[in-house]
């Protein structure tokens, strides 16, 4: 065989080699795919059966509430009382038939009497209407002539007016004569004057030199007045200032730009790495290592032992934990958190089961104890018990820091309250910038971002355990909380008050200091003008006042000529419109007469329709009284009819709640033995689902991976 057959038989060979594993695991793919479709058709078949389940315990449970109010009922108010009630309604109904029929048969009688009412009215308005067509008529002839008195009557008012007008016209001429003569002799008055009170150069340099002096006064005046604003101005941006640095050195917590709740929901959706969100958030330890400012109260307030807090102070850590997380909520939109004397129960309670079982929740270099974190026994009796503390909330979750590692720090009786917050401070930061090897759940928890959606009002409380572990414990439900505890914001909106009146009187200085600029820009171009003016009074006095006067007088002799030639004229106009007038005056006389000869037969249509009308007005009112009447029993009837519904009502009821009441116990009973048989067949449905629910997600792992194995043969042949 030559070397070409040789090299052929090993690449066979090695194909075989790979091609048989890719079959297998094909084989493997093909039954896993097969498993995962038949595990997840049964999951949804129990899924729906323990649906079904759940929904007829829903229905049980509301059954059994039903019976149990009627038991109580009836027990209560005694089944003898519930006969006797039922009497009383039996007679009440009675009554009401009775009344019911009396107030049908008034009813029926004024229906009667209305309709004859309306008969008689419709008979008077159809002889009204006659009466009235009779009247437009005699009023339309009338309109006619009426139109033609006031055609005649304008004529004479035209023409009258047209002569007053000529007559105006005649006076005004006249006046206009009269002031041009007034017009020339004031004329020449002024000009005689002007010509005598030419002032001298000297006397008008010296007139414009004062307002040159008062207008540098102005703009010195002016110039002071904004220098000592702008010194204002400079101390108020420093007021401000150092009113915002009080802000920054308050107890808060920062966070940096990107960190936002939609960071969050895209690393829930698998859309952002816990490498990526770790390097967002990291910065704000940094950017939150500070010292905090405290009150003096704070600073000398002794510990004695945090693990044995009062009240006062367990309500103090409390409040200080919900200010610094509360403004972060707020950003990422999530639920404020309340501190009330229930949360401050209910986390004792669990700090006290804690001690109870003596549990360590992290590892003690102090003891040498292995931490056990959360106790998960004591956290379920607390929370799933009846009664107890936890019994009005929905929802629970606790949050746990090892205190040992920052309480060390400290000797007996040294730490104060100061001391505290400051361990808890710095608690918060590293949960919410440090938070990777958790999932960032201690953070959610904090911001709300878990359970923001769900419940409206979150509780919180803060305790130690005598192991230093230190608790955040929360609940939730949907009730408005009541007696909450202050939430201070330790006096930020006092500084922010301050900080808005110094920026008020800010811009109210700044709005002066534009004015000022304006004045003294205005007093700048002033001061040009003066310059000038200054250069046109070295040159002498002004002859174009004089000149002027000259020009007027020409004029006003050559407008008097002219006015005179047009009086003559509208006298002539004048009085050929008197004589027009005068003929309009004979044609109107003779249309009015024709006029009131028409109003005369008016007269006597309008006495026939009053005499008419005032029978109306009667028989309208007895159509009103018929109806007012009929609207009254017909009110009554409707409360009748809703009164007899009433009363069949309540004894319906109380037959049926007798009814009820019979064999009542053995009912509740069986519907006992109903529900518990129901929470059974929940549990054990709930326990074969969650199986399956386990069995299609490892069958899904074990299919990736194969998937996986896959892919690699097929790259390496």
């Amino acid at each position: 065989m030559d070397n070409k057959g040789i090299v052929q038989n090993d690449i066979a060979d090695a194909q075989d080699k790979v091609q048989k594993p890719q079959q297998n695991l094909k084989d493997e793919i093909k039954n896993l795919n097969k498993d995962i479709v038949e595990f997840t058709e049964l999951k949804n078949e129990k899924e729906s059966e323990l649906d079904n389940l759940l929904n007829l315990q829903i229905s049980l449970q509301n059954e059994y509430a039903k019976l149990v109010n009627i038991k109580e009922k009836i027990s209560n108010e005694g089944e003898e009382s519930q006969k006797e009630e039922l009497e009383r309604n039996k007679k009440s109904l009675e009554r009401v038939e009775k009344s019911l029929h009396e107030t049908e048969l008034q009813w029926n009688d004024n229906h009667r009497k209305l309709i004859q009412a309306k008969k008689d009215l419709n008979n008077v308005e159809e002889e009204v209407s006659n009466i009235e067509k009779k009247q437009v008529n005699a009023k339309d002839s009338s309109e006619i002539i009426k139109r033609d008195v006031e055609r005649a009557d304008r004529k004479v008012k035209i023409s009258y007016e047209d002569w007053m007008r000529k007559k105006k016209e005649i006076e005004s001429t006249e006046k206009d004569i009269a002031q041009c003569k007034n017009d020339i002799s004031s004329k020449k008055k002024q000009l005689e004057k002007e010509k005598d009170k030419l002032p001298t150069t000297d006397k008008l340099v010296k007139e414009v030199q004062k307002k040159i002096d008062k207008n540098l006064e102005n703009i010195d005046t002016v110039q002071k007045q904004r220098d000592e604003l702008q010194s204002i101005l400079s101390k108020l941006a420093i007021a401000i200032e150092k009113e915002k640095n009080k802000i920054d050195l308050l107890p808060q917590i920062r966070i940096p730009q990107d960190y936002t709740q939609l960071l969050f929901e895209n690393f829930n959706y698998g859309k952002i790495s816990r490498e990526e969100v770790a390097d967002i958030i990291s910065p704000g330890l940094e950017l939150n290592n500070k010292k905090l400012n405290f009150s003096e109260i704070d600073d000398k307030n002794k510990i004695s032992d945090v693990t044995k807090l009062t009240l006062q102070e367990l309500i103090e850590i409390s409040t200080f934990v919900a200010s610094l997380l509360n403004p972060l909520r707020e950003k990422m939109g999530s639920r404020l958190i309340e501190v009330t004397p229930d949360s401050i129960q209910f986390t004792q309670a669990v700090v006290d089961r804690y001690n109870q079982d003596n549990w360590q929740t992290f590892y003690s270099q102090k003891s040498n104890k292995l931490g056990l974190g959360h106790d998960i026994e004591g956290l379920s009796d607390l929370w799933n018990q009846t009664p107890s503390v936890f019994e009005d909330y929905d929802s629970k979750d606790e949050e746990l820091a090892n205190g040992e590692e920052y309480f060390n720090e400290f000797s007996d009786n040294e730490m104060t309250m100061a001391d505290l917050k400051t361990v808890i401070y710095r608690v918060l930061v590293d949960f919410l910038f440090n938070d990777t090897k958790n999932n960032f759940g201690h953070l959610e928890t904090l911001l709300g971002l878990n359970k923001s959606k769900d419940y409206s009002t979150h509780y919180m409380a803060v305790g130690i355990d005598n192991n230093l572990a230190i608790h955040f414990e929360f609940a939730y439900n949907n009730i408005k909380a009541n007696g909450s505890y202050v939430i201070s914001d330790f006096g930020k909106k006092n500084i922010e008050a301050k900080i808005n009146e110094l920026k008020a009187e800010q811009a109210g200085n700044l709005i002066k200091l534009s004015d000022l600029n304006s004045q003294l820009e205005n007093e700048n171009k002033n001061k040009i003008a003066l310059e000038e003016e200054l250069q046109n009074a070295q040159k002498g006095p002004d002859m174009t006042g004089i000149m002027k006067l000259e020009d007027d007088l020409n004029s006003l002799n050559k407008n008097i000529s002219v006015l005179q030639d047009r009086l003559r004229g509208k006298n002539n106009l004048s009085e050929l419109v008197r004589e027009e007038w005068i003929k309009n005056k004979g044609l109107l006389r003779r249309e009015e007469n024709k006029f009131e000869a028409s109003k005369a037969a008016i007269t006597a249509t309008e006495i026939e329709l009053n005499s008419i009308k005032i029978d109306l007005s009667q028989k309208e009112k007895q159509v009103e009284k018929y109806n007012k009447s009929e609207l009254e029993n017909s009110e009554q009837l409707n409360i009748l009819k809703v009164n007899y519904e009433t009363i069949q009502e309540n004894i319906q009821t109380i037959l049926d709640d007798l009814k009820e009441y019979n064999g009542i116990d053995q009912k509740i009973e069986e519907l006992k033995e109903k529900l518990i048989n129901n929470e059974k067949d929940v549990a054990k449905i709930t326990a074969v689902y969650n199986d399956l629910v386990v069995k299609v997600q490892s069958y899904q792992n074990v299919l990736e991976y194969k998937e996986k194995e896959l892919s690699d043969l097929q790259e390496y042949e």
